[in-house]
This record gives C-alpha cells, sequence and structure tokens, in this order.
C-alpha cells in the first residue's frame, strides 16, 4: 500500500506516531558485509553437510524414525491431552560387503533360544497287586535244605563160597607147592587131605583133622569171611609173625567184643588182609568168595616171608 493511502487509512493519527511506524516499515537499506558473512557462513555449513555426507557413505545406516508414523498421536480419552505414539524403527539401508560384492541387510538377530526340553519316557508304575487283582507276584520257592541221602548198599551178590578143605588147598599151592594130578571132581577130596596134612604137619600138630565131611541134612560146609579171619590170626600165632597194622580201624555193625572172631577179625582188617563188605559192615558171618579169600591168603604168604621169623620157613621147606 501507498504511503498516502496508509494515512489516509490511519485518519486523524498523529504524524509523529506515523513516522516512526513508517521508520520501522520500511526495508532497511542493504549492508554488504553483512551478506558476504551470511553467505560464507551457509557455504561452509554446505560444505561439512556434504563431507559428513560423503563420509557416511556406504556405511549402514542406523534406524530412523518414520515420520508420517511419529507425527501420528494417540488419544487418552476426552479431556486428556494427547501423547504421541512411540516411534516405529525400520530396517537399515542395506549394504556391500568388502569382497563378495553381495549385499547384506542389517536386520536384528533373533535372540539365542535353548533347545526344547524333551522329557524321557514315561514308564508305566509297578503294578498293585490290590489294585490290579489280575496280576500276582510270585512266590518264591526255597528249597528245604537237605543231608545228601546215604545211598543203599549194592544187593549181595550171590557167592557160591569154598569150604574149609578150599582154603588148606589155597595155602598150599601159595607156599610153592604142588599136586601130582591136577584137580578134577574125583580128586578134589584127595588133593584136600593131602593140603591139610601138610598145614598140620608143618606147624607140629601130632593129629591131623579129618576132611570136611560131605554136606549132609541141615550142614552148610561153606565158609564166611570171619571163619578165613581166624585161619590166618592162628596161623601167624603158630609161625611168630606179628601181623603190622597199616590202618585204623572201624566200627561195624555185625561186629561184637569177646566173640570168637573178634580177636582175629581185629587184627587182619588192620593189616589190610581182608576188606569191608561196604561201608560200615564189614560181613562177618556172610560168605566170603573164592577171589576174595585167595586175596587174603597171597597177602599173608607174602607178609610171612618177608618177617624174618625163625618158624616161618617150615611152611616153604616141607
Amino acid at each position: 500500500m501507498r504511503d498516502d493511502r496508509f494515512l489516509r487509512a490511519l485518519g486523524d493519527i498523529d504524524d509523529s506516531y506515523v513516522d516512526g511506524a513508517l521508520e520501522d516499515i520500511r526495508p532497511a537499506p542493504a549492508r554488504p558485509v553483512k551478506r558476504i558473512v551470511v553467505t560464507i557462513a551457509l557455504a561452509a555449513a554446505v560444505a561439512i553437510t556434504a563431507l559428513f555426507f560423503g563420509l557416511n557413505i556406504g556405511r549402514a545406516r542406523a534406524p530412523e524414525a518414520d515420520p508420517a508414523v511419529t507425527s501420528q498421536t494417540e488419544p487418552t480419552g476426552p479431556g486428556h491431552s494427547v501423547k504421541p505414539r512411540p516411534p516405529v524403527i525400520k530396517p537399515g539401508a542395506p549394504r556391500k560387503t568388502g569382497e563378495t560384492g553381495t549385499e547384506q541387510t542389517d536386520t536384528e538377530t533373533p535372540p539365542e533360544t535353548d533347545p526344547p526340553v524333551t522329557e524321557p519316557p514315561a514308564t508305566d508304575p509297578p503294578r498293585d497287586p490290590a489294585t490290579e487283582p489280575y496280576y500276582t507276584e510270585p512266590v518264591p520257592v526255597t528249597e528245604p535244605a537237605t543231608e545228601p541221602a546215604t545211598e543203599p548198599p549194592d544187593p549181595p551178590v550171590e557167592i557160591d563160597g569154598i569150604t574149609g578143605d578150599d582154603l588148606y588147598v589155597m595155602l598150599y599151592t601159595e607156599t610153592g607147592h604142588t599136586f601130582n594130578e591136577p584137580a578134577t571132581e574125583q580128586n578134589n577130596k584127595e588133593r584136600a587131605m593131602e593140603a591139610r596134612s601138610w598145614y598140620y604137619t608143618s606147624l607140629g600138630f601130632a593129629e591131623t583133622p579129618s576132611a570136611t565131611e560131605p554136606a549132609t541134612s541141615g550142614y552148610d560146609p561153606r565158609i564166611g569171611k570171619a571163619n578165613v579171619a581166624s585161619f590166618i590170626y592162628q596161623t601167624a600165632r603158630e609161625l611168630e609173625v606179628p601181623l603190622p597194622p597199616v590202618r585204623d580201624w572201624k566200627r561195624f555193625d555185625d561186629f561184637s567184643e569177646g566173640e570168637w572172631y573178634s580177636d582175629a577179625v581185629f587184627a587182619v582188617y588192620r593189616a589190610g588182609l581182608l576188606e569191608e563188605e561196604y561201608e560200615g559192615h564189614f560181613g562177618t558171618n556172610d560168605l566170603i568168595s573164592a577171589g576174595e579169600a585167595e586175596s587174603a591168603v597171597r597177602l599173608f604168604i607174602d607178609l610171612v616171608r618177608n618177617s624174618g621169623s625163625e618158624e616161618a620157613h617150615v611152611l616153604f621147606e616141607n
């Protein structure tokens, strides 16, 4: 607006006031020095800004707030002030790696999490007999302690047995004597008489007992183990040949003290000439086999030869 029109609009305002106002409205004269200083300052600011951006080229940009989002506000309620929403952070710009030339985007690394814990497989609890009647605990089997049973003795073997005459013949032949004729059923009695006569003559007996008579009613000419023990024991005493003990005495269920066989069975068993029938049983009154009798006589003759007795030679010389 021009000055005169402005003055007319003001009307009757005092000129002193108008002049002062006009001075304030009119533009001040240009100052060339001030413009130069402002220009240099602007140029310096532009140069610094260009340098700053040049140095930051290639760097990942920090997340920046979206102006469109940060400018939004949300009301908290009627009559309350409006508070700004929290800024939304955008991911930074992609950057290039030095050698491969591949682009890498700065993204937020998710936090490490522990691997999921796997529970061990569930096992069925032991069955309870009270709640599960179909399940029963097996009853422990305990075998009663038993002592080893003693095996019963073997049944006795049927033994033909020997007679007293056979025992004299065995002693006769074991001392080295021979018969003129071989043994037959016809001359067995003559052989027995010859052996018996030799035995009593060698030992110095005046009379020779007669031979065993054939079996008659109720009489058994066969002899038992106690008879053989008594024969060996009496012969050793006559020849003054001791029967040395080579083993300890045992208790037998068929042996008794003070019997006619007691001393003989005791001495002959300890000398190892006769064996027991089985454990705890000697066989005192049992029949003796020909093989067992021959073994006992043979052991006795060996003992006589090695005894050194002055009377022992009569069995081998006559």
